[in-house]
């Protein structure tokens, strides 16, 4: 196993600087969330959504706000015990590993900053469950290239864009472009978004 559960504690989320454990300093709520979840109800009008890899669930209560039946999933149990009280009812504790959901129940799963996360033989388990329980889109969002000053120490996978591509096809999933503004998600340089489409006819 790569990084363990514990290591996603009170330190990470709310003093990540000053600890020198990860980029957060302090972890909540803003409108970006919102933002987030209208331009992919925009695009993708999804109709059940898994943020696997939830964190406090933000965006789960975004896309509840706007009446679409989301849930969470995350690692960290500081994260899901401090959740946000609109997602605290929609967020478990779990990991991406193991997903405890039905093939193909979600027509969009988000996996943003999640996979950087992992080992190289998590990351083959961690992608096959995104893609098990997807039966449309998979959206991804990570750094694909190591940065000196990110100060993360769990971030043990950075990879290039081209192998996340490779790895999805793998697993019955293509890249494509959705026109989804990525101004809207990029909050640092590192940070970038993919989104990955099962290989269907119409989506």
């Amino acid at each position: 196993m790569g990084i363990k559960p514990e290591f996603y504690d009170r330190d990470y989320f709310e003093a990540g600087i000053p600890s020198n454990k990860s980029d957060y300093n302090g972890y909540k709520w803003c409108n970006q969330y919102d933002t987030r979840a209208k331009d992919l109800i925009k695009h993708f009008n999804p109709k059940k959504v898994l943020d696997a890899g939830c964190a406090k669930g933000f965006l789960t209560r975004a896309f509840r706000s706007y009446e679409v039946e989301a849930y969470g999933i995350d690692i960290s149990q500081y994260a899901i015990e401090n959740a946000d009280p609109l997602a605290k009812p929609y967020v478990i504790l779990g990991s991406i590993l193991d997903l405890p959901y039905k093939d193909q129940e979600f027509d969009l799963v988000l996996c943003y900053d999640v996979l950087e996360h992992l080992d190289e033989e998590e990351v083959l388990v961690g992608i096959k469950e995104a893609c098990r329980v997807s039966s449309k889109i998979v959206a991804i969002k990570c750094p694909f290239i190591v940065y000196d000053w990110d100060r993360d120490k769990s971030h043990i996978g950075i990879k290039p864009k081209e192998v996340w591509i490779e790895r999805f096809k793998q697993n019955g999933f293509d890249e494509y472009d959705p026109g989804v503004p990525q101004q809207h998600w990029t909050w640092w340089d590192f940070r970038t978004l993919l989104f990955i489409r099962k290989e269907i006819t119409n989506v």
